[in-house]
């Protein structure tokens, strides 16, 4: 669904708050959440309008209703699958992919890990600690989850801090 989990949501705000980057990237943007957070810390806190958040949602009619609901706060929405356009990480100050690398393929999901690694300055990954079944939420096939991270597997690409519904891994 075009939602998740909000266990490390402050955890996510208090580093967007110390880094203050001026771009970033919302891998699997649903409804805009972390749009709207980037906003406000990194933006409206912080004294200033030059920072600029992108995203990146595989389902249509999720962006859609992004336009709908919130049309200034991603500068640009790019409508699709981030494995076949690993390069649009490349250059963002942060990256923010949360609740989204289970509904991809291991190997998929490596390759994005190591996208963001390698492109960006930081990112912000939370998973699943457990697995649960999921369906095609509002017809979205990519909402079904495909794999499920263990700490030490997430632990290969920066440090993890696991909480009790997800695994927050951050990228610095």
């Amino acid at each position: 669904m075009p939602s998740s989990h909000p266990e490390f949501i402050s955890r996510i705000c208090e580093r967007l708050l110390e880094l203050q980057p001026r771009t970033a990237l919302d891998i699997g943007c649903g409804y805009g959440k972390f749009g709207v957070l980037y906003h406000e810390y990194c933006n409206t806190y912080c004294k200033r309008l030059d920072g600029r958040i992108d995203g990146v949602e595989i389902y249509q009619p999720y962006v859609d209703h992004l336009y709908r609901t919130l049309p200034l706060v991603y500068r640009n929405i790019f409508q699709t699958n981030i494995l076949e356009r690993l390069e649009l990480v490349n250059g963002y100050q942060c990256v923010i992919c949360t609740d989204m690398l289970e509904h991809v393929d291991k190997e998929s999901g490596h390759r994005l890990l190591y996208a963001i690694t390698a492109g960006a300055q930081a990112g912000f990954i939370t998973t699943p600690v457990r697995w649960f079944p999921s369906s095609n939420h509002f017809g979205n096939e990519a909402e079904r989850h495909r794999c499920l991270w263990t700490a030490d597997e997430l632990a290969e690409y920066g440090a993890v801090t696991t909480g009790k519904v997800l695994h927050l891994l951050e990228i610095m």
